[in-house]
C-alpha cells in the first residue's frame, strides 16, 4: 500500500490577514467590546481596529427603524403633496408632527451613541 501523498503548498495563494496582535483584558471589558462591536455591526477584530486608529464606530439602529422611517417619508411626501385639501388638515399636520419627531429622535439617537463607543 502506497503512502499518503503530501499536498505542496507552496504555489497556494493565501490572503495576508495582517499579524495577529493578542491583548488581556478583563471579562468585563472583553463583554463591553463585544457589545459594542455588535451594536455597530462590526466584528470585534474591526471594532477594535477602528478605535485604535482613531476612529470612532457608531451604534446602528436596528432595521425597523429604517423601514419605519422610509415609510414616513412617503406618508410626509404625500401629505405635503396634497395639504389643500381641506378634509383631515389637521390629522395630516399630526403625521407631519410625528415624522419630524421620529427623525429628530434619529438623530439624537446618533448623537447619544457617538461618543460611547
Amino acid at each position: 500500500m502506497a503512502g499518503k501523498k503530501k499536498r505542496d503548498y507552496s504555489k497556494t495563494k493565501r490572503k495576508d490577514n495582517g499579524t495577529p496582535i493578542q491583548i488581556r483584558v478583563s471579562k468585563e471589558l472583553r463583554a463591553t467590546i463585544e457589545r459594542n462591536a455588535k451594536a455597530c455591526k462590526l466584528s470585534i477584530s474591526e471594532y477594535v481596529r477602528q478605535v485604535a486608529t482613531m476612529h470612532n464606530p457608531r451604534a446602528l439602529p436596528p432595521e425597523e427603524f429604517y423601514q419605519i422611517l422610509d415609510y414616513l417619508k412617503v406618508c410626509k411626501s404625500n401629505i405635503e403633496a396634497n395639504q389643500s385639501w381641506r378634509f383631515g388638515k389637521n390629522e395630516l399636520n399630526t403625521l407631519i408632527e410625528l415624522y419630524n419627531t421620529f427623525d429628530e429622535r434619529v438623530q439624537t439617537f446618533y448623537e447619544a451613541n457617538d461618543g460611547s463607543n
